[in-house]
């Protein structure tokens, strides 16, 4: 959108201008319009999936709908947003560094992560399907399962609930009191 805050951020014109060079390389077409033209041309249905403005100090995305293709400006903005900022707290907390040095070093991002391989077969997509389902498989035969042992130790909802419940209970804990009171009853001989 052609307003002054456009005019005066030089760096935005620069970019958007050279992300719409005609060429293999060519990132969106961009048309400069003011904000009642730019409006017209997003509601209108066409080829315009959004308008960008420049605001002090983010740069706004007005989008008609979701999709893709305004996904991945959104994205641009963002990357160029933090860029900006990062270039601008360099360059007020270090005077000596140059502006047009620190755009050349934002221009070669450095990845620091890598994606391996751990084999060198072709990804198949019904692979995900198929752990998807082992692990559905897993979680309800968990649920399953506590419902079943939930479901037979209650005495009212079934036999095995209710047998249970009139057993006595803890075995091993009353066999180890017997044993103790066993134990202390006896006398030991004195030496």
């Amino acid at each position: 959108m052609n307003n002054e805050a456009y005019e005066s951020d030089t760096y935005l014109r620069k970019t958007l201008e050279a992300l719409s060079q005609p060429g293999p390389n060519q990132f969106l077409q961009l048309t400069v319009a003011e904000e009642g033209e730019a409006l017209r041309l997003l509601n209108e249905g066409g080829r315009v999936y959004g308008i960008i403005q420049a605001a002090n100090p983010p740069v706004r995305l007005t989008v008609k709908q979701k999709g893709f293709r305004q996904t991945i400006l959104k994205s641009f903005l963002d990357q160029y947003s933090q860029t900006k900022w990062a270039i601008t707290e360099i360059a007020r907390q270090n005077p000596p560094a140059t502006v047009p040095a620190l755009i050349g070093a934002a221009d070669h991002r450095r990845e620091f992560t890598q994606q391996i391989w751990f084999s060198q077969a072709k990804q198949d997509t019904n692979l995900g399907f198929f752990y998807a389902l082992i692990a559905m498989t897993c979680l309800y035969s968990s649920f399953w399962g506590g419902l079943r042992n939930t479901l037979h130790l209650q005495a009212d909802l079934s036999p095995q609930g209710a047998r249970r419940s009139t057993a006595p209970r803890l075995t091993k804990k009353v066999l180890s009191y017997l044993t103790r009171w066993r134990h202390s009853q006896s006398v030991l001989p004195k030496y």
